[in-house]
């Protein structure tokens, strides 16, 4: 608790609300946390700016006190950013920018983002800085296609890109240098979906396509088994391979069919 004093703080409660915050001292009461709210803080600081001390009732109408049995956890916020990472080891995928904004919340930052030069502006809202990180809980979706269906695959990011979803497209994101196949294997293990594109004249020919196809069907055995991950799509009048043919599939025929996949991812 000590390391907690009038440092910037997320107060988790059991109940499933958070707090940001301070801690501006210890209480009196070994069982009791002293917590002023961020929207209270200008009003705290100016009528307690000459005071060393305070009793409870001068403070009550700017501090909350809560039980310590209340309170699951305490996150102590840093002041400087340091990186910006996406959640469980999902590598951030190149061209994306970031803008940093202010935000009201102490140990929080604004972030906008556009994944390239194309797409929109999104604002995702304001996160908290610990350990000199934001980490952004985003969506990252893997592109399998053979070359024969490079331009329909390339327009499919697009348009997933102006949604603001993050794709793994091996055009833009294996550089010069790398070792490509560990690296799909990663981008495949860290993606939250897998796109299968699919047509007549790709769908027997040989390549390492299939190979990223095997490598998503083991990804799929490690999750929970009714959790959506790998998606087919029918470029045209094809029917998928037999190892897919138990997953629902998309049809770029039917319509509406790229808003269905927006809505599912």
């Amino acid at each position: 608790m000590d390391e907690s004093i009038n440092k910037n703080v997320i107060l988790k409660l059991k109940n499933g609300e958070q707090k940001v915050g301070r801690i501006p001292a210890l209480s009196s009461l070994p069982n009791e946390i002293v917590f002023l709210p961020y929207q209270k803080e200008s009003l705290f600081n100016e009528k307690f700016k000459t005071k060393r001390q305070a009793n409870k009732s001068e403070i009550s109408d700017f501090v909350e006190f809560i039980d310590k049995s209340e309170v699951l956890d305490i996150i102590t916020l840093d002041s400087t950013l340091k990186n910006i990472r996406l959640e469980n080891g999902k590598k951030l995928p190149n061209l994306i920018q970031f803008k940093i904004k202010y935000s009201e919340k102490p140990g929080h930052l604004g972030v906008e983002y556009q994944i390239d030069k194309d797409s929109p502006v999104f604002d995702l809202g304001s996160f908290p800085i610990i350990n000199g990180e934001i980490v952004l809980p985003m969506k990252l979706i893997f592109i399998s296609y053979a070359k024969e269906d490079r331009d329909q695959a390339f327009d499919l990011m697009k348009e997933l890109h102006k949604n603001g979803m993050l794709t793994w497209f091996d055009e833009k994101d294996l550089l010069p240098g790398d070792y490509w196949e560990e690296k799909i294997e990663m981008a495949i293990e860290t993606s939250d979906y897998f796109i299968a594109l699919f047509s007549s004249n790709t769908l027997n020919k040989r390549g390492f396509k299939h190979r990223e196809i095997e490598y998503a069907l083991r990804q799929k055995s490690l999750r929970p088994h009714m959790s959506r991950f790998i998606i087919p799509i029918l470029l045209d009048d094809c029917i998928p391979p037999r190892n897919l043919q138990m997953i629902h599939w998309l049809k770029v025929s039917d319509k509406g069919w790229l808003q269905r996949l927006i809505m599912t991812l």
